[in-house]
């Protein structure tokens, strides 16, 4: 019966509560770690576990920079399949034929886990590092300086400044079109699009800054090249429930108890400012926000 026999599966218990009709008189229940066979299994499943982790890591981060609503799609179907292949294998180990081809399974199995999380993690970090390279290739280098546009900058849509507006105004203008483009990588997934609001703020001094932040869920990796591309250091992403712009305040904040002493000069989101808590938090540190709700700065 295998672990289909609801007995062999309670853990204090002795041959099944029948001693007189069972036993094990070797308590070798763990014996199959030591055969041949285990540990040959063991290193055909890790050899396969790697290299199935090494192609779903890395295509579920290039496919999440490409289309990131079908990312979301495909990882419930990974999941899916992954439990019903485990428990193929379940079904498959305890009906084996016989011990030794038992004992491959398992070990099959085990490894296949071991090198599956192994190559899964590697396989991201080599899919982010393609986005990042291709992403740098295709956009080429970009200025760290946010006012005008390079020559070879592709024209950002969102708020553009009213003639004869401040310097403030200008880059408040072009910070808040920056975050609608980082917000647009998740396009066509328009309920992400509403839910990761982007806010990026420059502050007083040409050293320090840009900075952005995200609410709702951390960047993907088309999102974190595209704001080194533009030269903006992202923030670490709290958790969900913060507003982007409080992170941003919140860390200007910090940094003035820590002696760095960074103030906010200029802040564009990707939504409208919301008037029930960032627009009193942006009023509190002496900004103000403009008229359309996209755009703030400190004067």
């Amino acid at each position: 019966g295998g672990v289909f026999t609801s007995a062999n599966l309670a853990s204090y218990t002795y041959a099944a509560n029948s001693p007189m009709v069972y036993g094990d008189p070797t308590g070798g229940s763990w014996d199959f770690l030591a055969t041949r066979e285990f540990w040959q299994g063991a290193a055909v499943g890790a050899a396969k576990g790697v290299a199935a982790g090494v192609v779903i890591g890395g295509g579920m981060v290039l496919l999440a920079a490409a289309a990131p609503a079908a990312a979301t799609v495909v990882g419930f179907g990974l999941a899916g399949a992954g439990i019903a292949l485990g428990a193929a294998e379940v079904y498959r180990i305890a009906t084996a034929e016989s011990e030794p081809e038992r004992n491959r399974m398992i070990g099959e199995a085990v490894g296949g886990l071991a090198g599956g999380g192994v190559g899964y993690y590697g396989g991201r970090r080599v899919g982010e590092g393609a986005v990042n390279l291709i992403g740098g290739m295709m956009s080429g280098p970009r200025p760290h300086s946010l006012g005008a546009a390079a020559a070879d900058e592709p024209p950002l849509t969102g708020p553009v400044a009213a003639a004869g507006a401040s310097a403030a105004e200008s880059n408040a203008a072009r910070l808040a079109r920056i975050a609608n483009e980082v917000s647009d990588m998740l396009a066509p997934d328009t309920r992400a699009m509403q839910h990761r609001t982007v806010a990026v703020a420059e502050t007083v001094g040409e050293a320090n800054g840009p900075f952005a932040a995200i609410a709702g869920h951390d960047y993907t990796p088309a999102q974190l090249s595209l704001l080194a591309r533009y030269g903006v250091t992202p923030l670490p992403f709290p958790g969900p429930g913060i507003h982007a712009e409080d992170q941003l305040l919140a860390y200007f904040a910090m940094t003035r108890t820590e002696g760095l002493g960074l103030f906010p000069r200029a802040m564009g989101t990707s939504r409208n400012i919301c008037t029930a808590i960032c627009q009193p938090a942006i009023e509190r540190e002496g900004g103000t926000v403009l008229p359309g709700r996209r755009t703030a700065i400190w004067e």
